[in-house]
């Protein structure tokens, strides 16, 4: 067998790498999510109400529901982070080229591309690294996939495409 043969297809090479990418992209987005929300959600409550409430006021009512918010960013940043990390695991496992892990992959993929997207919803109180971060999650997310089912040469591909080239 050539040389050649034995590499892993470009393609298989090329999802993992931009699966690795939107797995990290996911990651960064839920951790700067988390850590910079509840500043960005005090400051966008502030921004709108602007100083028409008192200190007092402000501490009583508008607290609670500045932490409901932030428990609710945190929530999606979490399910985030554990999506993409599992992305990163079996981005690394696609190199054997199997079907099922293929599979696996894509459909984690596709839920990777929600959950960031879930996270970019905030928009307006989210800082905008976790925003730029779930935009890449989503976009590198719908890149990978197509890469996953092109056809394998060599080694990888079918033993009837392998037959008929010898």
């Amino acid at each position: 067998m050539p040389a050649e043969d034995r590499s892993r297809p470009g393609a298989l090479k090329a999802a993992r790498i931009l699966a690795l990418l939107a797995a990290a992209s996911g990651i960064t987005a839920g951790v700067a999510a988390i850590a910079g929300g509840k500043e960005a959600i005090r400051q966008f409550v502030t921004d709108t109400v602007g100083g028409s409430l008192s200190g007092e006021l402000f501490q009583t009512f508008i607290e609670k529901e500045l932490e409901s918010a932030y428990s609710l960013v945190v929530t999606k940043s979490s399910i985030a982070i554990a999506v993409a990390a599992l992305v990163a695991v079996l981005a690394l496992a696609v190199g054997s080229a199997k079907r099922s892990v293929r599979v696996l992959l894509a459909v984690l993929l596709i839920v990777n591309m929600v959950t960031s997207g879930l996270l970019g919803t905030e928009t307006e109180v989210l800082p905008d690294l976790a925003l730029f971060g779930a935009f890449l999650a989503v976009v590198l997310s719908i890149a990978t996939v197509p890469f996953l089912f092109t056809r394998a040469v060599g080694r990888y591909g079918s033993r009837r495409a392998w037959k008929a080239k010898a």
